[in-house]
């Protein structure tokens, strides 16, 4: 069977809101999970542990998930962004989340030629698969050969002074979307059928 490595970088922080939602993931019937995690780990750093100990597997994935400690997808959310994988020969495919603010209001998810966070009703219709510039990295499932392809450093969370704009600062997941772009030529699908609560220990809230 085509193996699948869940990827998960985490603070220590899962609940058993997370751990339900975990346990109730159904995935395609002829296929095997392999489960990596990282914890206590700068999230940059994380991901770039995590990518690398899949691509030294052997035998190899040949798909992987990264799935954030606070996410809350749907039961059929892996196979829907497995089937949208497969329909459209994509490489890398994310489920749509949103912001941890009240009300949900900012997807995580953009096109460079957009101003801000894309908009349902405005951006596109729920729904739809649509390809983007970028997204949040807490449910995406890649092709790992797509992953291979790529130079080492994937990522990298930025702070630093440049001496032409000042302060420079960087998220992990914009760095990676730039080289992802840069090798393959374009962005990920963002699948809108897959809405994935974003979930807050603090207070308990879904986002």
């Amino acid at each position: 069977a085509k193996l699948i490595a869940v990827c998960i970088p985490s603070l220590g922080t899962t609940t058993m809101p997370w751990v339900a939602h975990a346990m109730n993931l159904t995935g395609p019937m002829t296929g095997s999970r392999a489960l990596v995690l990282t914890i206590g780990h700068e999230v940059g750093m994380a991901r770039q542990q995590l990518v690398d100990a899949v691509l030294e597997m052997k035998p190899r994935p040949e798909y992987m998930l990264f799935y954030g400690d606070d996410m809350l997808p749907p039961v059929a959310g892996l196979m829907t962004l497995f089937e949208t994988m497969r329909m459209r020969e994509a490489k890398a495919v994310a489920g749509l989340y949103y912001m941890k603010m009240f009300p949900p209001a900012n997807t995580i998810a953009w096109r460079l030629d957009t101003p801000g966070a894309l908009q349902p009703g405005k951006d596109f219709n729920l729904g739809d698969v649509i390809e983007v510039d970028g997204t949040g990295r807490d449910f995406v499932r890649f092709r790992t050969d797509a992953l291979a392809a790529m130079s080492p450093l994937r990522f990298r969370t930025v702070l630093e002074f440049r001496k032409d704009r000042g302060i420079f600062m960087e998220t992990e997941d914009s760095f990676f979307w730039s080289r992802w772009r840069e090798t393959h030529g374009h962005g990920p699908l963002l699948d809108t059928r897959v809405r994935v609560g974003h979930y807050s220990h603090i207070d308990g809230g879904v986002y």
